[in-house]
């Protein structure tokens, strides 16, 4: 008989699920043990700096000014998630017409997420608190050096490959505790006098509104607003293409009229500009050209 597979996702992904020999969970959350971080933690496997995790829940903050970069890795148990699409439409009512007639002025997006954060041990509570810190001032101003010209924030999100590296901003960050959650609390000292941690709960539900600012063209047909494209570094196939990411000859054009003028693939030296549908405007006529005679 084919014995059985065993997979141990608990070391692949760093879980903190080690038992003494009493059976008592000891260690601690590899992804939670992340801190601040100047660069996203790739390492795969069990080695201590590694962000792997069954659905990757990552936010890269971009600070404005500078570009510096900072990575805030949360494990992803995620407890809510939407992504909403809206087109906004004018409404004109015209004498004589019982309906309205509707005309497109814009689109918008609004992504929520919202997930628990929870110290599975000592150790974690302090990086754990940093990040969320630092994804809570995401909605705060970041200032000139002169310190008198405030700049918003921008963020790239990622939540599995459903929003791979997605920039945008955060509008709102929102932490909830509820009644069933501990506190780490401290009663005394430790053996040396030092205190022995702050009290904080173990566990915080949180929640944010992202607004994307994409990166393409929104537009009807396989834009490419969630899922991943080429080009972001790994060997997954991917579901849609870039847009511009096309194949030409030199004896083919491309004459879609509604796109931008110019498309420019940089897997390409070429760029070009679609073939204009509009035909010539011809010379005006006078009002008097088709009048009859006498007049």
């Amino acid at each position: 008989m084919r014995s059985e597979l065993k997979i141990q996702k608990d070391v692949r992904i760093g879980l903190a699920v080690k038992k003494n020999s009493s059976g008592v969970s000891y260690g601690f959350d590899r992804i939670n043990r992340l801190d601040v971080l100047d660069k996203e933690a790739k390492d795969k496997g069990g080695n201590p700096g590694s962000g792997q995790d069954l659905v990757k829940l990552m936010f890269n903050v971009i600070s404005p000014g500078n570009g510096a970069n900072k990575f805030l890795h949360f494990r992803a148990n995620l407890t809510d998630f939407s992504d909403d699409y809206t087109g906004s439409w004018d409404k004109t009512k015209y004498i004589g017409r019982a309906d309205e007639m509707l005309s497109y002025t814009g689109f918008s997006r609004k992504i929520s997420i919202s997930f628990q954060i929870a110290a599975m041990s000592k150790e974690e509570m302090k990086p754990l608190y940093r990040k969320m810190v630092y994804l809570a001032s995401t909605t705060a101003p970041t200032y000139s050096n002169g310190g008198t010209f405030m700049m918003g924030t921008m963020v790239k999100a990622t939540v599995g490959d459903y929003l791979a590296a997605v920039p945008g901003v955060i509008e709102n960050v929102s932490f909830k505790w509820k009644t069933e959650y501990p506190w780490e609390i401290n009663l005394g000292y430790g053996p040396n006098g030092e205190t022995q941690e702050q009290v904080l709960p173990h566990i915080l539900d949180c929640s944010l509104s992202f607004t994307p600012i994409h990166d393409f063209v929104p537009a009807t047909g396989l834009t490419p607003f969630i899922t991943k494209v080429k080009g972001l570094g790994d060997k997954k196939p991917a579901y849609m293409k870039e847009q511009g990411d096309f194949t030409v000859t030199d004896k083919q054009e491309y004459t879609d009229p509604t796109t931008y003028e110019q498309w420019t693939d940089p897997n390409r030296q070429k760029s070009f500009k679609p073939k204009s549908t509009l035909s010539t405007p011809t010379e005006p006529t006078t009002p008097t050209d088709n009048l009859p005679n006498g007049f």
